[in-house]
């Protein structure tokens, strides 16, 4: 790696009161990465002597792999330091981009070689991200004409957005790996990463709406009666561009824009400070209706707990122009792609599950916006004065008094759902509640 520092304000504004600092860092590195498991040569496992045989058995640990390359990242980073106004307003400014080359990638191959997969060098990801960071304080009178403290404001906002684009192939974050094959429940859990879309991108079947006979859902371009003609179009597709047919895009779960906004404000004896977090630009699941969807279940027993949402269900026909929530399922409801007379042939791909009330939780009806503003922290604060300090025969004191997790304004979709926890588990958590402290510090 190698980097740089150009003092902007030396060469430039030596002898402005305005420009109290402005410098450019530069920086490039390259990193290299390889599999721990990947090895040129063959590793063999000495076993125990085979009772039958009376010879060592041995068995294979690791398949050579010797045309496996380095997996390389070059990183350029750029960051303006700046402060102005004497001192009233500074900061930082910095970009950063990062590009991955021959990206390792699992690709299925016939088991005749002894394995099923094996790691190549394919696949390129490239990086970037922005941030900013600001200090400003617009009033500083620690100490005004009659010596005593004054009036003080500071404001610290930051701000951090990270854009990721996929060049070729996805980056499996559990083994480090690009994947070869991709599941439709990759494309519901977003763990699929896809050319010209952003990392963490997921998919969602299309709500349609409720069936007028039994309040079933169903969703857009899985119509049953198109079954055939739907057979014979999927039947010919691989099966990522079936998923594409089936689901439509939600967002990705990951922020494209978040940060914080903290503040001081100061007067005489008194302080104020608090903090502000923000995120906006990803998406979230609604928490699942129907839990683990067995048919034991539905309709559940008298003990157990359901969700508020089942008391607008759908009951009757007419119901479906009033309600998106389906009606109680009293049976199994198998879909027209589970028939025998499609999967028998071996040429239907498998895009959904074998159940209608499965594929709700994971439909665009249950996606809500997961943007949010939080008054993360709140506290008011006295020092005691000096002299009274001394009267009494201490050092310093204060009092304080401080709230945490005060606040939250999010999506009205959310209807109370932590906007940290996803819908992947029919698992209600508690959300975070607010906490109060009260401090008294006391130095002799």
């Amino acid at each position: 790696s190698v980097s740089g520092r150009w003092d902007i304000k030396r060469d430039f504004f030596e002898d402005s009161n305005f420009v109290n600092d402005l410098a450019l860092k530069l920086s490039y590195g390259i990193q290299g990465n390889m599999l721990d498991n990947q090895t040129t040569r063959m590793i063999i496992n000495k076993g125990d002597v085979d009772s039958w045989y009376g010879e060592f058995e041995s068995t294979i640990d690791t398949y050579p792999n010797p045309d496996l390359q380095w997996e390389t990242t070059h990183s350029y980073n750029a960051e303006l330091t700046f402060s102005l106004w004497r001192n009233k307003i500074g900061g930082t400014i910095g970009y950063y981009y990062k590009h991955t080359k021959d990206a390792f990638l699992t690709k299925k191959v016939s088991d005749i070689n002894g394995v099923t997969s094996y790691v190549v060098n394919r696949g390129e990801l490239s990086n970037q991200g922005l941030e900013l960071t600001l200090n400003i304080e617009p009033v500083n009178q620690t100490v005004d004409a009659s010596g005593k403290r004054g009036f003080v404001w500071r404001i610290d906002p930051q701000l951090g957005q990270v854009v990721n684009s996929l060049i070729s192939k996805a980056i499996d974050d559990r083994s480090n790996t690009i994947r070869d094959e991709i599941t439709y429940t990759d494309y519901l859990t977003g763990n699929v990463e896809l050319v010209d879309r952003p990392l963490n991108t997921f998919f969602s079947y299309r709500f349609k709406g409720l069936s007028s006979k039994d309040g079933s859902p169903m969703y857009a371009g899985l119509e049953e009666e198109n079954a055939d003609a739907l057979y014979e179009q999927f039947s010919q597709l691989e099966d990522e561009e079936v998923f594409e047919l089936v689901m439509e895009e939600s967002g990705t779960r990951v922020p494209t824009l978040q940060g914080g906004v903290s503040s001081y404000l100061g007067y005489r004896q008194f302080g104020l400070s608090f903090n502000f977090t923000y995120s906006f630009g990803n998406k979230v699941r609604l928490l699942k209706l129907f839990g683990n969807n067995s048919l034991s279940d539905f309709p559940p027993s008298g003990e157990k707990n359901m969700r508020r949402e089942f008391t607008r269900r759908w009951r009757t026909s007419g119901d479906e122009l009033k309600t998106n929530i389906p009606g109680l399922r009293t049976k199994n409801v198998s879909p027209w792609w589970n028939n025998t007379k499609y999967t028998s042939s071996g040429l239907m791909p498998t895009f959904a599950p074998s159940d209608v009330y499965a594929m709700y939780d994971n439909s665009s009806i249950r996606v809500a916006k997961g943007n949010y503003l939080k008054l993360q922290s709140l506290s008011f604060r006295y020092n005691v004065h000096d002299e009274f300090c001394k009267k009494i025969g201490i050092q310093s004191a204060y009092l304080s008094i401080t709230g945490t997790n005060m606040f939250t304004i999010t999506n009205k979709a959310l209807k109370g759902q932590d906007v940290t926890q996803s819908g992947a588990a029919p698992t209600v958590n508690m959300s975070l509640r607010p906490n109060y402290s009260f401090t008294l510090n006391v130095t002799f």
